[in-house]
């Protein structure tokens, strides 16, 4: 079966694949962190699967901004 596909089904595989897998990461990702309620993960995860890949993408954005330390905002400025 394998023989029969060409580059473009297998890239197209592959794709799918790599976003089910970039998927399955935030999903994991959203429920360990401890920035949200509950209700708020549940929103979350909705989101991530109900909108595939852009869902995810964003979802994975906001945690990425959220856990980032605030910056200093009183530095001296040269």
């Amino acid at each position: 079966m394998l023989g029969a596909m060409s580059k473009g089904d297998f890239l197209a595989v592959f794709a799918l694949i790599g976003a089910f897998a970039f998927q399955v990461w935030v999903t994991l990702q959203v429920r360990r962190s401890s920035l949200y309620e509950a209700s708020e993960k549940r929103a979350q995860l909705r989101f991530i699967w109900l909108v595939p890949v852009l869902g995810a993408a964003v979802s994975f954005a906001m945690l990425e901004k959220d856990d980032r330390p605030p910056q200093d905002q009183t530095s001296e400025r040269s």
